[in-house]
C-alpha cells in the first residue's frame, strides 16, 4: 500500500499509535479513535478508506489480529486471554474473526510460521484458502445431493414392494 505523502504517513502512525495505546479496551472503537483524532467519525471514515481500503472499524480489528498473531507466536498465553488482551470481549467472535481474516482456525497457529506478507518467511496464500473453501462447499453440496437421492430411491424401493 504505497502512500501518497509523509502526511499520510503520520496519520497512520497516529492511528496505530491510538489502537495500540487503547489495545485492550473493548469498548474503543470508531467514536473513541475519531474523538482521540479531534475529527469526526465521518471524516476519520473517509480519509481511513481513502488511505488504506478499508473502514475505520475493519482498521481497528486488523490491527488487533495482527498483534494477536503476535501474541500467539511468541508467548505461552491461551485463546482467551490473547483474546482479551487485544480487545476482543468474546472468544467466539475473535476464533471467528481470525480465521475470517487468516483463512486457518487458531489451532493451526502452533503448527505455521506465518508472518505479514512483507516477510521472508512463508505468507498466507490466498488462492490456496479459496481453492479449499470451494472444495469444501463441493463436498457439502455432493453429500447433500447424494443423500436426497438416495432418500428418494428408498422412497421408491419401498413404495414398489406395496
Amino acid at each position: 500500500m504505497p502512500l501518497n505523502s509523509s502526511t499520510e504517513e503520520q496519520f497512520l502512525i497516529k492511528l496505530t499509535e491510538l489502537t495500540e495505546a487503547n489495545l485492550t479496551n473493548g469498548q474503543f472503537g470508531v467514536s473513541e479513535l475519531a474523538r482521540e483524532m479531534n475529527m469526526s467519525r465521518s471524516n476519520l471514515h473517509r480519509k481511513v478508506i481513502s488511505i488504506t481500503k478499508t473502514s475505520v472499524s475493519q482498521f481497528i480489528r486488523q490491527h488487533r489480529l495482527k498483534r494477536a498473531m503476535e501474541m500467539l507466536q511468541q508467548t505461552a498465553l491461551t485463546v482467551s486471554e490473547v483474546a482479551f488482551q487485544v480487545g476482543f470481549g468474546s472468544v467466539t467472535y475473535f476464533t471467528k474473526c481470525f480465521h475470517d481474516y487468516y483463512g486457518f482456525p487458531l489451532w493451526e497457529v502452533g503448527k505455521r510460521n506465518l508472518k505479514e506478507s512483507g516477510s521472508s518467511e512463508q505468507t498466507i496464500d490466498v488462492k490456496q484458502v479459496k481453492s479449499r473453501k470451494r472444495l469444501k462447499v463441493a463436498l457439502l453440496l455432493t453429500t447433500l445431493i447424494l443423500g436426497r437421492v438416495s432418500a428418494i430411491r428408498n422412497r421408491q424401493g419401498f413404495i414398489g414392494c406395496l
